[in-house]
């Protein structure tokens, strides 16, 4: 599937919200804890060809994911992304682990999501960093609608992955974990 993205940083969560459900868009998740754990081999191969290998938990599911072909186009960010579905996150990251990978970061975030006819709409807010807003859709065209329909001006729009926003507002962005959490 060709991911087509880009993140608004620094937004007013409220009021953005107060927008999508007077659109009449459908909330799909609120304010759920999502932990990623990205893997990657000793030597970062996967970072160096600006790959990336995750295990997504989100409450009780989990999701490994690869991402490769990067690209930015227009100020909107390109990419295939590869998803399934994991029946144990924890043996799925054993089994990563026995193939040599190893563990480069830890985040969490509390996501509220949003779907607008074939727009997705993402709020995240994640330790110490400001709340942004990612819009993914299956077009360039359909990025700037949502951006209009928002009332949010293009160039607020980038093409940034969510680990290029982290770095930016962050020293260590490799262990983002929320107080009193287990991990």
């Amino acid at each position: 599937m060709k991911e087509i993205e880009v993140k608004v940083l620094e937004i007013n969560q409220q009021e953005i919200i107060k927008r999508l459900e007077s659109l009449g868009a459908k909330r799909i998740l609120s304010n759920a804890l999502i932990e990623d754990c990205r893997f990657d081999f000793r030597d970062n191969l996967l970072k160096k060809k600006k790959e990336l290998l995750r295990l997504r938990k989100i409450e009780k599911d989990a999701y490994l994911t690869y991402k490769n072909n990067y690209s930015v186009q227009n100020n909107v960010r390109n990419q295939d992304e590869f998803e399934t579905k994991v029946g144990d996150s924890e043996q799925m990251k054993n089994i990563l682990l026995g193939l040599g990978l190893q563990v480069k970061s830890i985040r969490q975030k509390r996501r509220t999501s949003y779907l607008y006819q074939d727009i997705r709409i993402e709020i995240d807010n994640f330790p110490k960093i400001p709340v942004f807003l990612e819009i993914e859709a299956p077009s360039e065209q359909k990025i700037r609608q949502m951006l209009e329909i928002l009332d949010i001006p293009l160039e607020k729009a980038i093409p940034l992955t969510s680990g290029e926003v982290l770095k930016k507002y962050c020293k260590d962005d490799k262990h983002l974990i929320f107080p009193n959490s287990n991990t």
